[in-house]
């Protein structure tokens, strides 16, 4: 078995400082885009936007998967949990 020469190592050394970086740079986006959204929030509120919300949660995104075609691949119980959490939180499993 041959073994990695000095150029080998070093690439995978900086391929690992870089997903490194990568992964720090998206933590520091996330918490400076909640941050923003905060402050939008706070400077735009509107009680009109809670009942949008609380449609598309509550009552939109559950009727859209309960009408999803591919009725065979889930059943009542599963649809219900993506319904809830949708796809994003159910990925997060």
């Amino acid at each position: 078995m041959k073994g990695l020469d000095d150029s080998q190592v070093a690439a995978w050394i900086m391929l690992g400082d870089m997903l490194a970086f990568g992964s720090l740079i998206e933590r520091a986006m996330e918490v400076f885009l909640v941050t923003m959204l905060v402050v939008v929030l706070i400077e735009h509120w509107d009680w009109r936007a809670v009942l949008v919300a609380g449609a598309l949660f509550f009552v939109i995104r559950p009727i859209s998967i309960l009408l999803f075609p591919a009725r065979g691949m889930l059943d009542i119980r599963q649809r219900g949990l993506l319904g809830w959490f949708g796809i994003r939180g159910i990925g997060c499993f």
